[in-house]
């Protein structure tokens, strides 16, 4: 396979006519020179290949990929290594590395996320509602398919209170959501954020031995969903966990914008 092939490629500056007619191609897994006098068109082939000059005639493929002006989706395919490092004064080290993932497309790949331009309190906001929408998308596309087969094979089984406990369920995984983004904030890592959010779990259990604190604990919203379905219990009882719930996803979002606030990146 080629990973390069150029085909009577062309190209013209007025009436001088730079490249004439050049093919060539550098198969897989070769070290291929590309050397000639200044001005004989080495870096006008070039800029041809990676799209950001127009040729007058010929074709250049990437990989057994057309390349088109102006469309640089197979630069994704080609490697750079200038002979002297630059870097722009303007840009800070985050936006320049966010810089090279567009241009590599890892951004698109969702391989890595990078809040270029954002202030670190935007920062932590917009992973916080990014990881809702995914959540809650995903929730509620298993609660309308639950749903709907249900309703449709027990038709006579009414089951009031339905959606209140889904919301209670839905709003519990935004403590967790928040949670987690404190312990990733806190630790710099995913897995330890996940340990956190599962000590919290575990804390909150622990406070829900003792009956006085019971009323309060977010997970009432998780635990009792079954007991609000069958009547054993009403909507009233959710209420003040909820507002617990509400205060902790305040409080783990706010932490975590102070503790971002003083790391260094």
């Amino acid at each position: 396979m080629n990973v390069l092939t150029i085909s009577g490629l062309s190209k013209s500056f007025g009436a001088q006519k730079v490249i004439d007619e050049v093919s060539f191609s550098v198969p897989e897994g070769v070290i291929f020179g590309f050397i000639g006098q200044n001005g004989a068109g080495k870096t006008t082939t070039m800029r041809m290949i990676v799209g950001l000059l127009e040729a007058d005639a010929g074709s250049i493929s990437v990989c057994g990929e057309t390349v088109e002006y102006g469309q640089t989706k197979t630069n994704r395919l080609i490697g750079y290594l200038p002979d002297v490092p630059e870097f722009y004064n303007y840009m800070s080290p985050m936006e320049y590395l966010s810089l090279c993932g567009e241009i590599a497309g890892l951004l698109a790949k969702s391989e890595i996320m990078l809040t270029k331009g954002l202030s670190r309190p935007a920062v932590i906001i917009s992973k916080f509602f990014t990881a809702v929408a995914i959540m809650t998308v995903s929730y509620w596309m298993c609660f309308g398919i639950t749903y709907g087969y249900t309703a449709y094979l027990w038709q006579d089984a009414a089951q009031p209170h339905t959606v209140f406990a889904a919301v209670a369920m839905w709003v519990f995984g935004l403590m967790l959501i928040s949670a987690l983004v404190f312990g990733c904030v806190l630790f710099r890592q995913a897995f330890s954020g996940v340990l956190l959010t599962g000590g919290v779990v575990v804390v909150m259990s622990l406070a829900g031995l003792v009956p006085q604190l019971t009323k309060y604990s977010p997970l009432v919203l998780a635990s009792l969903n079954s007991s609000l379905l069958a009547g054993a219990v009403q909507t009233g009882d959710f209420v003040v966990p909820l507002i617990v719930t509400f205060v902790l996803i305040a409080g783990f979002l706010l932490a975590s914008v102070v503790l971002f606030n003083k790391k260094q990146l």
